[in-house]
């Protein structure tokens, strides 16, 4: 074959990806259940190229006549999670993870009914990472833990805090 044609086939292959990239991106939400997770990426059904888009799921009614209860929305790049996803419970309380790579990565919010918190809790690279804080159905604070690279740590002093809030500038590689 000449350099010609498979020059023409490489462009043909080119505006073919960027044609289905494109037309993924603007399909608007999908649903979980039209996606496959393959090596750790997520992908269509049926295609090679990560999806890139926003993504939903309901709960399964629990009549025909039921309207569909949102269970959990978010977005993928290349075929990872990315941004802020939330996932509800079926009586209404919410959870608001952040993800930066397919891992979570930053605050972590729980929340009561009607968007009263109910924990926070920093994640670094998919792990609780730092301070956490559980409050009450009242807003009362009611409890505070404390994680380093996942592991729950007694809650630093003073002194050990400051050291902790040092490496948190010049963090060692995970």
């Amino acid at each position: 074959m000449s350099d010609k044609a498979l020059g023409k086939i490489g462009l043909a292959r080119y505006l073919l990806i960027l044609l289905v990239t494109l037309l993924t991106a603007c399909s608007g939400e999908v649903e979980m259940g039209h996606l496959d997770v393959r090596d750790g990426l997520t992908y269509l059904k049926n295609s090679k190229i990560p999806y890139t888009g926003p993504v939903v799921s309901y709960f399964p009614p629990k009549d025909e006549d039921e309207e569909p209860k949102l269970y959990m929305s978010g977005q993928f790049v290349s075929g990872r999670r990315e941004g802020v996803w939330n996932y509800y419970s079926w009586n209404g309380e919410r959870r608001e993870v952040r993800y930066a790579l397919g891992r979570q990565h930053g605050l972590a919010r729980w929340f009561f009914t009607q968007d009263r918190k109910k924990r926070d809790q920093e994640f670094r690279n998919g792990r609780a990472h730092g301070g956490g804080t559980w409050w009450d159905q009242k807003g009362d604070s009611t409890a505070h833990d404390y994680y380093r690279y996942g592991s729950k740590v007694p809650y630093p002093q003073p002194e050990d805090r400051a050291k902790f809030e040092q490496e948190e500038k010049d963090p060692k590689p995970l």
